[in-house]
């Protein structure tokens, strides 16, 4: 729960990643916004994910490395 609000990763590993999927067509910048929301509470996943069933977007951020996006 977070400001009053719950919500939840699609898919998620504790620590690992977060995948967010949206319909097709959807703003993947503003989908980002989602699984950032709530990262910390999912131990800070490295890999974050969007997709809006076109588009995949991957946003990884390992310690040690600098923050970097794949689309497929």
């Amino acid at each position: 729960m977070l400001g009053g609000r719950t919500g939840c990763a699609d898919v998620f590993k504790r620590g690992a990643f977060a995948w967010e999927n949206k319909a097709s067509g959807k703003n993947l910048d503003a989908a980002l916004k989602q699984p950032l929301s709530y990262s910390l509470a999912l131990s800070n996943p490295p890999i974050l994910v969007v997709c809006d069933r076109l588009t995949i977007r991957i946003h990884t951020q390992f310690t040690g490395h600098p923050s970097e996006t794949h689309t497929l």
